[in-house]
């Protein structure tokens, strides 16, 4: 209580002070000013009050959801030698380029013409996107995915 005292009389005489240079007018009684003052520290209080105790809308709870999706596809055509660089370095662009997939979650490893596939992705229509571009390019003869398909699920309540 003396706290919330010493506050007031603090807030006072600093309101009477703004009141007094802002609206210029030197008829007005000491009881006026301290009636706006007591209004404007009334309203600052609550606003104080109303971040001390938030409400907020309900968010809906999300579920991770993940799944491998392992998938070994072989080259039925003829496959000529190529450096397991330049086929790592093919794939990795045809990812790059094609709308709306992403590299940045893709690990892309070749060995004797054999590539695998790691990563996360967010559907299985991309992890085949992403498998097709590496079959059809050349040097491969197999895929291997281990990509893993993360999506949310909302909960419902």
């Amino acid at each position: 209580m003396k706290n919330n005292l010493l506050l007031l009389t603090i807030f006072a005489i600093f309101s009477i002070n703004l009141i007094a240079k802002d609206s210029y007018d030197l008829n007005k009684t000491a009881k006026e000013i301290l009636d706006e003052a007591y209004k404007m520290f009334e309203e600052s209080k609550k606003i104080i009050e109303s971040y001390a105790h938030p409400t907020q809308e309900t968010i809906p709870q999300t579920e991770k959801c993940f799944s491998l999706y392992y998938k070994v596809v072989k080259n039925s055509a003829k496959v000529e030698e190529r450096s397991d660089f330049l086929i790592m370095s093919q794939i990795k662009y045809k990812i790059g380029i094609e709308k709306g997939l992403s590299l940045g979650d893709i690990l892309v490893k070749s060995k004797g013409g054999v590539v695998e596939l790691y990563g996360k992705i967010d559907s299985k229509e991309k992890a085949d996107k992403i498998i097709d571009i590496a079959l059809k390019t050349k040097g491969v003869k197999e895929v291997a995915s281990y990509l893993i398909i993360f999506q949310r699920k909302v909960i419902s309540l």
